[in-house]
């Protein structure tokens, strides 16, 4: 008979345990790295969505204020009366005139919510309002582009009301590093103002045309709202250099 070595089960146990451990341990520390990796893809991601924010941000209540100076302009534009419309100085006569036929429309920067939509980085996103608000967000874009043209068909019509008055009319400088408007546009003043308030086709149109900016300017300070809480929530969930 040959003698048959006893089993070791406890270097066996040690052993298998050490094999157990060393397998759940790779598993956490790639569970671990995968974590970190999207931790830092949601980072960025933030950051990248913050800035986007904050430049619409600039964006936005620069148009909110064009649209709300427009309401004011009609204002007076409707309730003076014709003698004091003849009355006006040039630059505000030019003023006016320019902001009845506003048509600048709002433009978000949509860059990094579109790509991380796209490529389902947005998944990542852990924070629920964050996701909500950038829902609402998305909505509100789709109600002001639909708003927009309205706006800038308003606008076309306007100008077009103005030219038999050698119009249109327009301020501030052609381009970013243009010369001025006044340099290359018509001139306005007070009487021309006043002739244009005595044409009941171009005062139609006015008014036509003010009503889609009133309903612009409303989507628009709703999407302001929602820019605000949005930018809050982000440099919440992020350090902000």
């Amino acid at each position: 008979m040959t003698d048959t070595q006893p089993i070791a089960w406890k270097r066996l146990t040690i052993e298998a345990t050490a094999i157990v451990v060393s397998i759940l341990l790779a598993f956490s520390i790639d569970a671990w790295w995968s974590n970190l990796q999207e931790r830092e893809a949601e980072d960025i991601a933030l950051r990248s969505l913050r800035d986007d924010f904050e430049s619409s941000r600039i964006e936005l209540a620069d148009r909110i204020q064009s649209m709300q100076g427009s309401r004011i302009h009609f204002r007076t534009f409707q309730s003076a009366s014709l003698e004091d419309l003849g009355t006006l100085q040039q630059a505000v006569a030019e003023q006016m005139l320019a902001s009845l036929h506003t048509g600048g429309t709002f433009d978000a920067y949509l860059g990094t919510l579109d790509a991380i939509a796209a490529d389902g980085r947005l998944a990542l996103i852990r924070d629920s309002g964050i996701r909500r608000l950038l829902s609402k967000w998305t909505k509100a874009m789709k109600d002001i582009e639909e708003d927009n043209m309205a706006v800038r068909s308003g606008s076309i019509r306007v100008r077009a009301k103005m030219e038999p008055y050698g119009g249109p009319f327009f301020t501030g400088f052609v381009g970013e590093s243009g010369p001025p408007a006044s340099d290359i546009f018509p001139r306005a003043n007070g009487s021309i103002v006043a002739k244009l308030r005595s044409d009941a086709s171009f005062v139609s149109a006015v008014r036509s045309h003010q009503f889609s900016i009133s309903i612009y300017l409303m989507e628009l300070e709703k999407a302001s709202k929602i820019i605000e809480e949005l930018i809050r929530l982000l440099e919440q969930n992020t350090e902000i250099p």
